[in-house]
């Protein structure tokens, strides 16, 4: 039987089709993500993973995990956390102690993340998915894990009836953490894989940030320097 081959032109219109599906599912799940964040809906980013664990373990911790989420009736999109390590734990060879040495070059690490949302499984029968039972479930799984902190987002109303966007880092036992470092965030902005830090999902690099109002700009040179820079006023 002869096998009919496949012109140039088709291959080339099938692997541009391939790549353009890919990147509009790209775009959606990240779209999914920001929309979350941006909107105000109740959402939880967190990790199963820990530095001392072998990448098998993690990955078991990680499947684990998600389970739980699952069992609990909360939908969660699967992502990607990474940072740069510039230092290392070393054995002195002369004392047998561990010391902290720097790095020749900046490694990334990557870690398995999920940002879970209070949304309904209708795969999975459950109480009702609120924004307290969704924060009183991440906090028993980060303790469970051994999660230094996980992020937690919701919305709330202010005594002037205003709706404003909560979305800060939490410890294992559901306490704010007021390090400048643990927010308040209110946007999502697209960073470049190479940054000190990430979230990733489905090939888009992001991190959270906070919107700040600033004065007046005097000009429109200034107002699009203010833009650029995340600024409102």
């Amino acid at each position: 039987m002869k096998i009919k081959s496949t012109s140039k032109e088709k291959i080339f219109r099938l692997v541009k089709e391939a790549i353009q599906d890919t990147s509009m599912l790209r775009e959606s799940s990240y779209n999914r993500v920001r929309g979350h964040v941006e909107e105000g809906n109740p959402f939880v980013i967190i990790s199963s993973d820990r530095h001392e664990r072998s990448g098998k373990e993690n990955k078991q911790m990680y499947q684990q995990m998600k389970q739980e989420f699952k069992s609990a009736g909360f939908p969660f999109t699967e992502m990607k956390g990474g940072y740069k390590e510039t230092t290392e734990i070393r054995v002195d060879p002369e004392t047998g102690e561990e010391v902290e040495a720097e790095l020749e070059e900046p490694r990334h690490v990557t870690e398995h993340s999920l940002l879970v949302t209070a949304d309904s499984r209708p795969d999975v029968e459950s109480e009702e998915n609120t924004a307290e039972r969704l924060f009183a479930v991440a906090t028993d799984i980060a303790s469970q894990y051994s999660q230094e902190a996980f992020i937690f987002g919701e919305s709330a109303t202010t005594s002037s009836g205003k709706q404003v966007k909560i979305i800060h880092a939490y410890d294992s036992s559901g306490n704010q953490i007021n390090d400048s470092w643990a927010g308040p965030w209110s946007n999502v902005e697209t960073v470049s894989g190479d940054s000190d830090f990430w979230s990733r999902v489905k090939g888009k690099h992001f991190q959270l940030k906070e919107r700040k109002k600033v004065s007046q700009p005097k000009s429109w040179v200034e107002a699009m320097m203010k833009s650029r820079k995340g600024l409102t006023w």
